[in-house]
């Protein structure tokens, strides 16, 4: 089975040190394992700074850009190793990027697909879920327990596969004409991002108001603001702005009428590791306020360099930290706000600024009078993650066992098979004539569809196979094979085993109706796209050119008007059935202008439109030339009822 990695390998974000990390993993074990393993390494960064050693061995597994097609025409899985939500951001702004085209079409193409992600509040983006469905993503994989509870709760399948923490501490490399001598002081080291949920707003404020006017202290921030390829602020204008966000925090800090003066020293740049251990190594304490964190890789490299951590009591990083750590400081849930890519209905942790004060405390008074003691906090909390499984080899055998559990293929109904693939295009195609020469019943929502009952449906069609519109399915659910909606009349459609193939339909995209009209929790396995929407000249109730439309020329679907024309006859030809009898296909009789069902209206989310005057006189005139062109094709239509208002040369067949 091939597998290809996709990430940001080259990059310094956390997604790419943990995607470099899981390289090693993998490295450390592949040769155990019969896999055609190959990495795509994509880029949203403009400085970045890896060792010779992660650029040796991403060359090692990197596919050629030539190659691509050649891989694609195989089965392959891939892992996609980014937040979910940075689909959007990479199709506005690298769509020229020839990585990023790469990575679209091994997506786009992909047998099965897993995205490798991690997520920082206590409920996943709908817009995630939404995509994830859009890419008929199998699964995903997360680095803590935690992240793999909330993934869960939105019904995706997800595994757990920390990150890894090593011992890999390379030798600190002094940064030239640092500008305060860090000796002789109480250091407090802060490294991450300067963004609003890693709570240096917080940090910044504990620490001026409980080291006010002290001369032995000294907070030294690492961070940045963006090192994506936005091209309109460079480290110089992020650091001004950066050092101005602390002076603002810092200027309503008070203390008998005086503002704080507690020293900071920001450093906004992308340093070699090397310095980043020097930094780690002449702290005394590492600190962050985080509000939320799906696993905290600058927390976990302070604890591998020995440093006592004060940081929440919430999170993931708690996955690998000990609970009775002295140096954990209490929050509480508040509602995410200040920043777009979160929801208010999210919740973060927001720091206690009075407790994270009494930690700061407590640690400087260790400093103080018993070093030795502080000291051992760092050595302690090492060596409970020594003995916990965050090693290389450990996380690359969880690695491959998570492959080799998403790469069986057993599958036994339609639903299981598609259900592999990613295109709706080659889910449709493996369809094809899957019921060649059967005979089908398709059941809609017109008010006869109540003139049979349940209990005679589900016995009469017990073994037959069985097409339902919409609310349909929920008349007899135990019988449906295949269920069809689109963005009109519509309501959330739960499905018990055996789930039946979800065929979707809509003239808007499918990421907006995912995302807005059918939300996260309905599942489908198959979209497509009605072209010309509401151009009634070329609707096919005024066209009448059915031969144009059969899923062998074309995905693109009519405008009916109405899902028995636009999609689930074209359907049932797609699949090969020879006799197709319809169960409540009423239509309304002639210039009617409202819908008729068998359900009362209550609950729908976005009405369809009221019909046209000359609209059903159309519908019906096209039924009759839609039964002579399926009978041209050597198919029979029926209906089984006799209040329907098709045509009147379509034979009606009642249930007996």
């Amino acid at each position: 089975m091939k597998i290809i990695f996709t990430s940001q390998f080259r990059d310094s974000s956390g997604y790419a040190s943990a995607a470099r990390s899981y390289l090693e993993a993998i490295d450390s074990v592949i040769d155990k394992y019969n896999y055609d393993f190959k990495i795509l390494s994509i880029s949203l960064e403009t400085n970045s700074k890896i060792s010779s050693k992660h650029e040796e061995l991403i060359t090692k597994y990197e596919i050629s850009l030539g190659d691509i097609d050649k891989y694609i025409a195989e089965d392959y899985l891939l892992i996609w190793h980014q937040p979910t939500g940075m689909i959007l951001f990479g199709d506005q702004s690298l769509s020229k990027d020839v990585k990023w085209v790469a990575f679209r079409k091994l997506l786009d193409n992909a047998t099965k697909n897993i995205n490798m992600t991690v997520w920082e509040s206590d409920s996943v983006p709908d817009l995630w879920t939404s995509i994830h469905r859009r890419y008929k993503t199998l699964s995903t994989i997360v680095p803590c327990a935690w992240n793999q509870e909330i993934f869960s709760k939105k019904g995706i399948r997800s595994h757990l596969l920390p990150h890894v923490i090593t011992d890999n501490i390379v030798d600190p490399v002094e940064i030239k004409n640092f500008p305060i001598n860090l000796d002789d002081r109480f250091v407090i080291f802060s490294m991450s991002q300067w963004i609003q949920r890693k709570g240096f707003d917080a940090l910044v404020r504990a620490y001026s108001m409980e080291f006010n006017n002290q001369n032995d202290t000294l907070l030294v921030v690492k961070t940045y603001i963006n090192a994506m390829k936005l091209g309109n602020i460079n480290f110089s204008e992020q650091s001004k702005i950066i050092h101005k966000s602390i002076i603002d925090i810092k200027s309503g800090i008070y203390k008998a009428g005086k503002q704080a003066s507690a020293p900071i020293v920001p450093i906004c740049n992308i340093l070699p590791y090397e310095n980043i251990s020097w930094l780690y190594d002449k702290s005394d304490v590492f600190a962050l306020a985080t509000r939320g964190e799906g696993f905290g890789l600058t927390i976990s490299e302070a604890i591998m360099h020995e440093k006592p951590v004060v940081v929440p009591d919430y999170g993931g990083h708690m996955e690998y930290l000990e609970k009775d750590n002295p140096l954990l400081f209490k929050g509480h849930l508040h509602p995410y706000v200040g920043d777009p890519t979160y929801d208010y209905d999210m919740n973060w942790y927001e720091p206690d600024i009075i407790d994270l004060r009494k930690k700061l405390r407590h640690s400087y008074n260790l400093w103080k009078e018993n070093k030795e003691k502080l000291t051992a906090i760092g050595k302690q909390a090492k060596e409970h993650i020594t003995k916990s499984g965050f090693d290389l080899h450990s996380i690359g055998h969880k690695f491959f066992d998570i492959i080799k559990e998403e790469t069986k293929s057993s599958f036994n109904t339609p639903k299981q098979a598609i259900s592999s693939l990613s295109l709706n295009k080659d889910k449709i195609m493996y369809l094809k004539d899957l019921h060649k020469g059967e005979d089908c019943y398709i059941l809609t929502c017109g008010p006869s569809l109540g003139n049979y009952s349940k209990e005679f449906l589900k016995e009469k069609l017990k073994d037959k196979t069985v097409l339902a519109v919409k609310q349909a399915y929920n008349y007899t659910p135990e019988v449906v094979d295949y269920h069809f909606f689109n963005a009109n009349n519509f309501q959330v459609y739960e499905y018990s085993d055996p789930k039946p193939v979800v065929i979707t339909n809509s003239a808007e995209s499918e990421l907006a109706c995912a995302h807005s009209i059918w939300t996260s929790d309905q599942e489908y396995d198959i979209f497509t796209f009605i072209k010309d929407d509401k151009d009634f000249q070329k609707s096919i109730c005024k066209a009448l050119n059915f031969d144009d439309w059969t899923f062998d020329k074309t995905l693109l679907r009519p405008w009916g008007p109405g899902m028995m024309t636009e999609v689930v006859i074209f359907f049932a030809i797609h699949l090969g059935f020879k006799n197709i009898y319809t169960i409540g296909w009423d239509l309304e009789k002639e210039g009617e202008t409202k819908s008729h069902h068998f359900y009362k209206d209550t609950d729908l989310i976005r009405r369809a439109d009221v019909m046209k005057p000359n609209e059903t006189k159309l519908n019906i005139e096209m039924t009759k030339h839609l039964h002579k062109w399926l009978k041209s094709k050597g198919i029979n239509l029926f209906v089984a009822s006799e209040d329907s208002y098709v045509h009147n040369t379509i034979p009606r067949r009642l249930l007996k």
